[in-house]
């Protein structure tokens, strides 16, 4: 199971994770794709702006509770934020705890192109880039 990750942001140093759950209740709160709300995040590196106040709110919120926090702190915790240093300050933020939830674990499992069951797949690391 992936472990969360822990980021120093705005609202101070906590974990963060999006595990399914989390992924689809972002999904459904901001009528997107993950991809979807991942690129629009992505795209505040570059200057444009074109991600939605649920895009940078529910992805903090949603990675607080994935992370362990209790919901309502969650909430509190990412409204405080908001509220003090502006969504342009926390897309950043979104994006990276996003990506830290999709980018998956250092080992992962490969097929080995011979249709063996799941189960017989080989393990191999990833390289870090």
């Amino acid at each position: 199971m992936r472990e969360p990750e822990f980021l120093n942001w705005a609202g101070g140093e906590h974990p963060f994770l999006h595990r399914i759950g989390e992924l689809l209740a972002l999904e459904k709160s901001c009528d997107s794709t993950t991809g979807e709300i991942y690129e629009r995040l992505g795209s505040s590196l570059v200057g444009a702006l074109r991600w939605g106040v649920r895009d940078v709110s529910e992805t903090i919120r949603l990675g607080l509770i994935g992370g362990g926090m209790d919901p309502g702190k969650a909430r509190e915790l990412t409204l405080g934020a908001i509220s003090s240093f502006g969504l342009m300050a926390l897309a950043p933020t979104a994006l990276a705890a996003l990506y830290g939830s999709l980018r998956g674990d250092d080992e992962e499992v490969v097929p080995d192109g011979d249709g063996l069951p799941q189960d017989e797949k080989k393990t191999h690391r990833k390289a870090r880039s």
